[in-house]
């Protein structure tokens, strides 16, 4: 690596650096983790990094040099396409590539952008892999830059993005000090909500970390989510596309809720009104959904199916609403609302429920609730941690 800065390569940079081309080709352990570590460092040429990288993984065989022309159309491509513009620099006078159709560069953006047809956007797909943030901590964080992070004290915070700043709870931060990318974790046992700067609300649940750009700019708006929010996106000409670990969710204007947390194989999307696209992220099994239509991955099967969009949407107004569910997801729940750790013995875990729980009581108060209702008890053993026995076992 001989030292090299590369914080300061241009797109034509890291294409023609050999270590970059044979970390994307060839990569090893030394290589992965050098870049991640470069991704997170959130340089100012991240853009130009991923456009580099899709493109040599785009790639077959080697192709001979490029004009300086022909980088210029490459260029003009992308910023039509994704409203990012080349930057100011001296340029090269040869580039060596690794494309698959380097002669006409302007089917590369087919490759790095792809617009509606469920492919991920590599941008922030790999930058919220590369900033990944746990939400083991007690207390909500809002994540501006490396430089800047807002510690969120409140339960139920609001946060909303204007032209001009960032307003937390009653803080206001100017826009200058975000990067790019905003990222939102919430912990269990808080929730949040979020305007983002298109007027779009975002209602994030515990136990959940959103990514987002601070200004949508491009052709499309996207973020990326892993865990459960719901959304009330805001009419535009663009489409506003929700990415998880394994879906890739795409509407114009509609309410909607999607659950899609990393660590689980369970993903779903309920559509309250309107209509979403939904496939997986290789564009597979695209379906467009209707209002009180579920679409849901489990196990690596799909269904789609009509359901009772209370259950799924109730969350946002501090209920929860049951139909025959299995006590072992409801005490996941009820820990990830209350941030305590409540487990079932082996015996109650799959007794089922229905009803109503209003999430503004207290623990005790729910704990009790279901002690009334089923034959379990529940034990405060440690801490923050119950477990749901069996009644006299």
């Amino acid at each position: 690596m001989d030292n090299k800065d590369y914080k300061l390569f241009t797109l034509e940079d890291f294409l023609s650096d050999d270590f970059f081309v044979a970390s994307v080709k060839s990569p090893v352990r030394e290589s992965v983790a050098f870049w991640q570590d470069f991704v997170a460092s959130d340089p100012p040429n991240i853009s130009e990094y991923f456009v580099a990288r899709r493109y040599i993984e785009s790639s077959n065989e080697i192709l001979p040099f490029i004009t300086d022309q022909e980088i210029s159309r490459l260029w003009e491509n992308i910023a039509a396409e994704t409203g990012l513009n080349k930057p100011e620099r001296r340029p090269r006078w040869k580039y060596m590539l690794y494309p698959a159709a380097v002669a006409a560069s302007v089917l590369l953006l087919f490759a790095l952008w792809p617009s509606n047809d469920g492919a991920r956007h590599v941008e922030i797909y790999e930058y919220a892999c590369a900033k990944a943030d746990s939400t083991e901590s007690r207390e909500a964080k809002l994540i501006l830059s490396d430089a800047k992070t807002v510690v969120i004290t409140d339960k139920e915070a609001e946060i909303c993005y204007d032209d001009s700043k960032i307003t937390v709870s009653q803080s206001q931060i100017p826009k200058e000090e975000s990067a790019k990318y905003n990222q939102l974790i919430i912990p269990k046992g808080k929730m949040s909500r979020l305007t983002l700067s298109d007027g779009t609300k975002v209602w994030v649940n515990a136990n959940t970390r959103i990514v987002y750009p601070a200004e949508f700019t491009g052709k499309q708006r996207e973020i990326y989510v892993d865990g459960e929010i719901f959304l009330d996106v805001v009419h535009d000409d663009r489409p506003f596309i929700v990415r998880t670990k394994g879906l890739n969710v795409e509407v114009m204007g509609t309410r909607f809720n999607v659950c899609a947390y990393d660590s689980r194989e369970l993903e779903r999307v309920v559509l309250v009104e309107g209509s979403v696209q939904v496939a997986d992220n290789t564009g597979g099994n695209k379906r467009v959904l209707e209002p009180k239509q579920m679409y849901e991955v489990a196990g690596g099967e799909t269904r789609v199916e009509e359901v009772d969009v209370r259950k799924y949407a109730s969350w946002i107004e501090g209920l929860y609403y049951f139909d025959r569910e299995r006590l072992e997801t409801v005490a996941r729940l009820l820990s990830d609302y209350y941030g305590v750790s409540i487990v079932c013995s082996e015996k109650t875990g799959g007794f089922t429920c229905s009803g109503k729980l209003d999430l503004k009581s207290d623990l005790d108060e729910v704990l009790l609730g279901l002690s009334l209702s089923l034959p379990v008890t529940c034990e405060h053993v440690k801490d923050d941690m119950y477990i749901i026995v069996l009644k006299n076992d």
